[in-house]
Parts: structure tokens; C-alpha cells; sequence
């Protein structure tokens, strides 16, 4: 989603494309009014946990398949803001 908004407005916010960190392309689509600042903190925190899941994974040698059962919120609001950004017309 993030890199998609990223090379959807670069032309119009030339500094999106500034940075290839998701993170720091969340920031940037927030100030510049792409996203609400909700959607950008919800991708960002699903971001972060995820990420962070898979990094505690990693250290301790596991695969890094999660159980159906993690993530569930988060992984439904990305669905939802995937929707939204994919589905619906510009």
C-alpha cells in the first residue's frame, strides 16, 4: 500500500520518493494529506509489529509463519485501507 501511494503522488510530492524506508514514506504520505493520520498510524503500527514479530522470530531460529490467530486487527484494518487504495477508484 505504502509503496503503491509513494509512486501514485510522487509527481505531485516529489519528496515521497526522498526515502525507501516504509516508515519514513508513512510520515511523509500523512504530511502530505495522502493519508489521515489514523490510516498512516495504523499501517505504521501493523508495520512495526509485524516486523518486530519477525525479527523475535528470526533471533530465536523459528520459522516466520505466525499462528491465523495473531495480527487479527491489524491485518483486518490493512485489508480494509487495501480496499480502499486499490479497489476504489482515484
Amino acid at each position: 500500500i505504502v509503496q503503491y501511494l509513494v509512486l501514485r503522488w510522487a509527481d505531485s510530492y516529489p519528496d515521497l520518493v526522498d526515502y525507501s524506508d516504509n516508515l519514513r514514506q508513512l510520515e511523509g504520505l500523512k504530511r502530505h494529506g495522502v493519508l489521515k493520520p489514523a490510516e498512516a498510524d495504523d499501517l505504521f503500527e501493523a508495520y512495526r509489529t509485524y516486523r518486530a514479530q519477525g525479527h523475535r522470530q528470526t533471533l530465536i531460529e523459528e520459522p516466520s509463519t505466525v499462528a491465523a490467530d495473531c495480527f487479527v486487527e491489524a491485518r483486518q484494518r490493512v485489508k480494509e485501507l487495501w480496499r480502499q487504495f486499490m479497489l476504489e477508484p482515484l
